[in-house]
């Protein structure tokens, strides 16, 4: 549905990069059935389209804790937050337009 292959949620899921919240697979190895909410569908799109840029794992998964973070203290902010990414790090652009936040090392620019 997103084009991601299965050894791709594998890794993020066991990295914690987007892990599956709706029901986790116990153990490791093929077979091992994950369920995704939508809200995670919608951060593994993200997910895949910031690694398809260029983003490195260790940037994708700061900005994913802090995406979590955000989204866990108000879950509309998922719907207005925007990421914008130069290849290497990854950045939110926030409601007020005005802030640009450097969500891959949690500072504001």
């Amino acid at each position: 549905m997103l084009g991601i292959s299965y050894k791709r949620l594998d890794s993020w899921d066991r990295q914690g990069i987007v892990p599956a919240t709706a029901a986790s697979a116990d153990g490791a190895g093929r077979g091992k059935e994950r369920k995704y909410s939508f809200r995670d569908l919608v951060l593994l799109r993200a997910a895949k389209e910031l690694t398809d840029r260029g983003v490195a794992l260790p940037q994708l998964k700061s900005a994913f804790e802090y995406l979590r973070a955000e989204t866990d203290r108000d879950p509309s902010a998922l719907t207005r937050e925007v990421f914008v990414t130069d290849g290497k790090w990854v950045y939110v652009l926030t409601s007020e337009a005005e802030v640009l936040l450097d969500a891959s090392r949690k500072g504001q620019l």
